[in-house]
C-alpha cells in the first residue's frame, strides 16, 4: 500500500521519506491546487483603483467560475467608472492577471474586453 502511494505522496508535497507503516501523513507544505483565485482586468488610462490597499490599474476583477481549461464568460454586474488619466486615449493596454499580479499565460486563446466608458 504504501509503494503505491509514493507519486500521490509527491505530487501532494510531502517530504520524500520512507513510511514504514499506514496511517495518516501530512505534509509541512501547503497544497497549492488552486493558484488563480481572482482574475484582475488591468488597463493602463485609469486610475483611483486599489488592491489589497495599493493603487493599481484594476479595472475589473472575478472569481473564475468555471473549470479549468473551460471557457470563460464574463459580464460585469456592478459596473465601475474608475477615473480616466489622461486627457486624450490614443491607445489601451490590457493586461490579465492573477491576484498577485503575475500576468496569466492565456496560451493562444482569443481574449475580448468591452470598454465602457463615461465623462463624470
Amino acid at each position: 500500500m504504501i509503494s503505491e502511494c509514493k507519486d500521490q505522496l509527491q505530487v501532494f508535497s510531502v517530504l520524500q521519506k520512507e513510511f514504514t507503516k499506514e496511517g495518516l501523513h501530512e505534509s509541512q507544505n501547503v497544497v497549492n491546487i488552486l493558484s488563480i483565485n481572482s482574475i484582475l482586468v488591468n488597463v493602463d488610462v485609469i486610475g483611483g483603483s486599489y488592491v489589497n490597499g495599493k493603487t493599481q490599474n484594476t479595472i475589473y476583477s472575478f472569481f473564475p467560475n468555471v473549470s479549468p481549461g473551460c471557457k470563460i464568460v464574463e459580464n460585469p454586474k456592478n459596473l465601475a467608472y474608475p477615473p480616466v488619466i489622461l486627457d486624450k486615449i490614443s491607445k489601451m493596454e490590457t493586461v490579465v492577471t492573477d491576484q498577485n499580479g503575475k500576468q496569466l499565460n492565456l496560451h493562444g486563446e482569443n481574449l475580448t474586453i468591452r470598454y465602457h466608458l463615461r465623462e463624470i
